[in-house]
């Protein structure tokens, strides 16, 4: 196997629609192709977040100018308009495929729009904004680990992919897989 060179940029823009259709089964049990968004989930997605993390951006003016970026871009709400249909399309997918997760909050009191707005947050913010900020570093890390590890890791995936018969989407427990829950 030719591995590329050490200081090579590896871009996780191909794996995001994976990563997208994986959250969306996870939380809600359903492929987002198979629903209104399509394949249009992880670009709604990205726009949604760049809304949600443009207060926290710095411009990188120098010093004396910091109060005008401060005044330009931390004092007033950004304007939801340029995200909200893609917003709508996202909230609309998983409040139709949500209904189990969608009916065990209202059964504790949480209404159903409310429960909606906060699983779209979580599975877009929490789980999709942070593999694509985390992932990459974490895959670095174990691409650097070293063979010893790389071979650890395959023969305990293997074996217990053996013994459970996984299927697409493995759900293992704790203490099932010893090396990827110690990392």
């Amino acid at each position: 196997m030719k591995w590329a060179p050490k200081r090579q940029q590896v871009s996780m823009t191909p794996v995001m629609p994976c990563l997208s259709t994986l959250f969306s089964v996870y939380f809600c049990g359903k492929d987002p192709s198979k629903t209104k968004l399509g394949s249009e989930g992880p670009a709604a997605v990205d726009k949604w977040l760049v809304l949600q993390l443009a207060p926290l951006a710095t411009l990188g003016f120098p010093k004396f100018l910091k109060h005008f970026e401060d005044l330009l871009i931390h004092t007033f709400p950004i304007p939801f308009f340029p995200v909200k249909s893609d917003y709508k399309k996202l909230y609309d997918a998983f409040y139709a495929s949500s209904g189990s997760v969608l009916d065990k909050a209202e059964s504790l009191g949480i209404d159903r729009d409310e429960a909606c707005h906060n699983l779209v947050f979580i599975a877009g913010f929490n789980a999709y904004g942070g593999m694509k900020a985390w992932f990459p570093t974490l895959i670095k890390w174990v691409g650097q680990a070293g063979e010893k590890l790389h071979s650890q890791l395959a023969n305990e995936i293997r074996t217990v992919v053996k013994e459970e018969g996984w299927g697409l989407f493995p759900s293992p427990g704790e203490d099932d897989v010893d090396q990827i829950s110690s990392l």
